[in-house]
């Protein structure tokens, strides 16, 4: 991004202070904290005791392993944001992975595919889907009744 940025200005597409005025800090300071809660919980052990209580759950095999991640992980990312839910998922991958000794590809591919697909399902899982939900008349409708 950041060297598009600077071809834009480069360039002269837009100006110096346009770029900046693009600068959404809102977003810059909500993916700062999201980060440093991740790292924190990290950091603290929290995420180690969730990887240990989803191991439990699924025991050694792969196959309940990935089945107890795909569940968990599509049903929070429907009700959180799904980049939030990326930044929890990567170290929990990392985490049960190595308490298994198995290669973490499979992990990551059904992280991906159930971050997509669970957050699909509400309006709140992906910002996009938010902000098409808030544009479109059903939407609407049903929240000018509250």
């Amino acid at each position: 991004m950041l060297i598009g940025a600077a071809l834009m200005i480069g360039l002269q597409i837009i100006s110096i202070q346009d770029g900046f005025k693009a600068i959404n800090f809102d977003v810059i300071i909500f993916l700062f904290g999201m980060f440093s809660i991740v790292s924190g919980l990290d950091r603290s052990g929290v995420l180690r005791f969730v990887a240990a209580r989803m191991l439990s759950r699924a025991g050694n095999k792969l196959d309940s392993i990935l089945l107890v991640f795909v569940i968990g992980f599509g049903t929070i990312s429907a009700f959180l944001v799904n980049d939030t839910v990326a930044l929890l998922g990567v170290p929990l991958v990392i985490q049960i992975s190595k308490q298994n000794r198995i290669r973490p590809t499979f992990l990551f591919i059904a992280l991906a595919f159930r971050l997509s697909i669970g957050s699909v399902m509400t309006p709140i899982g992906n910002p996009q889907n938010l902000l098409i939900s808030l544009k479109s008349k059903y939407f609407s409708t049903i929240f000018n009744v509250f």
